[in-house]
């Protein structure tokens, strides 16, 4: 075991990407091409709006998709995809913009994914020197990547005492006696005006994660908790456009914990109950129902009960195609009598082909007839 500890560089923002957000058809700069392309020419399918070189690769995509005469606009293998790699990780430093100083290692496996996860949390230290985590953390360090932990600076957050912490973006510790359970951990997106790192936190019992987008389910931030952290994630029978088999994931990146739990179930970490209801809301889904069950945005909102307080955590839920949250306030209440708390990001939620990452997917999910005709969007 070595006498110095490294940690991630704090001016650096790891990512993690899935194949289907480096799929060339979801680009962000042919997205903008393809809408305006629809609105104005009214075409009969998208391989026309793409004829020049810079969208080759896209147009690939789509001609695919015509070829097997998928329902989609995109083949059927890349709106249900059975594969999660290869995978792309990154680390961009916060003080150099652009791609100039972006350290990128593709993740080919499972085996590259248990390789990255040692990394990401320290213990690639305490491994034989002959363990391909061992000599990745090496690789990093060289890179400037791991530098020696600083020693205990002051504590900026108390979080030895009972309570509810705003942490980055949507994030939420909730804290008892005893037990610590956090939500949506986030240490990559939009820390450039963070204050807090995950070495601060204290000891988890277990993490709760909302829904798939990146700001919610960072898997870069969940690699950093130790593989044995309870995890609970949404329940994904299908992996889709719109959702990746989030439980899959994190066991393959050797967590042994993984809860894909159930609308309606109860767990208990410490003396923290969990109680886990639908997320309903910020689907492409607003004037007309999913073609296809499996194809939305699974998520959770979670009834929090820690020191006497009830908080229900709704994140980013609103209102969808038939269903809304309103329709489960009355059986919250019911079940669990007066809610103290309520967090929330409720808000109405407009449509528009960039959402939610600027990818088309919430436009490319539609059915094909309907995406040719921007008066149905």
């Amino acid at each position: 075991m070595q006498s110095v500890r490294f940690e991630l560089a704090r001016n650096t923002a790891p990512i993690i990407y899935l194949p289907v957000q480096m799929c060339p058809a979801l680009e962000r700069r042919v997205l903008p091409r393809v809408v305006q392309g629809l609105r104005d020419q009214r075409p009969t399918d998208l391989i026309s709006l793409l004829v020049d070189d810079f969208t080759a690769d896209a147009r690939e995509f789509f001609s695919r998709a015509r070829d097997e005469e998928s329902p989609y606009v995109l083949p059927r293998a890349l709106v249900f995809p059975e594969e999660f790699y290869p995978m792309c990780f990154e680390i961009p430093r916060l003080d150099a913009p652009g791609d100039d100083d972006v350290f990128a290692l593709e993740i080919m496996d499972e085996a590259d994914l248990r390789a990255l996860a040692p990394v990401m949390s320290g213990e690639w230290q305490d491994a034989h020197r002959d363990d391909t985590a061992h000599r990745l953390g090496c690789e990093f360090v060289e890179h400037g990547l791991l530098r020696p932990v600083v020693p205990d600076r002051e504590r900026r957050i108390d979080f030895d005492r009972p309570g509810i912490f705003r942490l980055q973006h949507a994030s939420l510790l909730f804290r008892s006696e005893s037990s610590a359970v956090i939500a949506d951990p986030q240490f990559s997106y939009a820390t450039s005006h963070s204050w807090l790192h995950s070495g601060e936190y204290p000891n988890i019992d277990a993490v709760l994660i909302s829904h798939s987008h990146a700001d919610h389910f960072c898997l870069a931030s969940l690699l950093r908790f130790p593989k044995n952290t309870a995890i609970v994630v949404p329940r994904v029978e299908r992996a889709s456009l719109l959702s990746p088999p989030m439980a899959e994931i994190l066991r393959a990146a050797g967590f042994t914990n993984v809860i894909d739990a159930e609308w309606f179930s109860e767990h208990v970490f410490g003396d923290i109950r969990v109680t886990v209801y639908p997320f309903y809301g910020e689907q492409p889904w607003l004037t007309f129902a999913s073609p296809d069950p499996h194809l939305r945005n699974w998520g959770n909102t979670y009834l929090v009960e820690a020191n006497g307080v009830k908080t229900w955590f709704l994140i980013d839920s609103g209102q969808e195609f038939g269903r809304s949250m309103l329709d489960l306030c009355g059986r919250v209440r019911q079940e669990h009598g007066h809610i103290d708390v309520v967090m929330s990001n409720l808000r109405e939620f407009t449509w528009s082909p960039s959402q939610i990452d600027g990818s088309g997917r919430y436009l490319y999910c539609f059915p094909t007839e309907i995406v040719l005709d921007p008066q149905r969007w």
